[in-house]
């Protein structure tokens, strides 16, 4: 049994987080909502099924440019949000919510605002006292990386996912 103040802990914690979870806009509750179940589907889509029948949703694979579409402020700070909510909700996630699973959730929230996004999927090389591949994937909207920045500059990118201009 855990002593009492642990368990006190835990409730203000849970506390603290629901009214963190009030405070939030209409918009951003229901992107909580869409981020968690998502990601689980996501997930449970990527354990069962190759990733091949997924790519047809991530769009046009090819390798990354150093010509990002143009986005502007507005959708910057709208897909910097987004990524944030990805992190932020996967941390609550029953299931392994890494970040290909927060990747490919914020492409599809993105999609929804047509706001123009690379999906890029890389390894770490390993070096020789090293024997695993290291596999990561981020999400880059112009410049700069929304989701899975940690890491992402020691990587060498494999492929790449641009998405289709709505317009």
């Amino acid at each position: 049994m855990e002593p009492a103040y642990k368990s006190h802990n835990k409730s203000l914690r849970l506390l603290r987080g629901s009214r963190r979870f009030y405070s939030l806009t209409l918009e951003e509750k229901v992107w909580c909502l869409l981020i968690f179940l998502g990601s689980g589907l996501i997930r449970m889509f990527l354990l069962i099924f190759p990733f091949s029948y997924l790519e047809p949703m991530l769009g046009r694979k090819g390798t990354e440019s150093a010509q990002a579409p143009y986005v502007t402020h507005q959708q910057q700070q709208l897909a910097m949000r987004v990524g944030l909510f990805c992190w932020a909700v996967a941390r609550h996630t029953p299931w392994k919510s890494e970040y290909l699973v927060q990747s490919i959730i914020a492409r599809l929230l993105l999609r929804y605002y047509d706001i123009p996004c690379t999906l890029c999927l890389g390894v770490k090389i390993p070096n020789n006292s090293e024997t695993t591949l290291l596999a990561h994937a981020w999400l880059m909207v112009g410049q700069n990386i929304v989701v899975g920045k940690q890491g992402s500059q020691a990587l060498r990118t494999l492929g790449s996912y641009r998405s289709p201009r709505r317009h």
